[in-house]
């Protein structure tokens, strides 16, 4: 939990700076349209690629899938 927060500290500092019309936390930042909300397909790309930097496959069977991490939260 406490990294959760410093990370999301450090995001929400990010976040801060980039001009939004809507709620959503997870945007573009790396790419046009700035701001922008995620789709589905790009925040499974991303997560697959953040999954495959720690040296994982996403596998629903390892439980690395996005709906995977809601599991084990739970």
């Amino acid at each position: 939990g406490e990294w959760f927060m410093h990370f999301w500290d450090l995001y929400m500092r990010e976040l801060a700076g980039v001009t939004r019309n809507h709620p959503f936390a997870f945007v573009n930042l790396d790419q046009e349209p700035l701001g922008d909300i995620y789709t589905m397909a790009q925040y499974n790309k991303a997560h697959a690629a953040a999954v495959r930097r720690i040296g994982m496959s996403v596998s629903k069977a390892m439980g690395t899938t996005p709906h995977g991490h809601r599991h084990a939260f739970g």
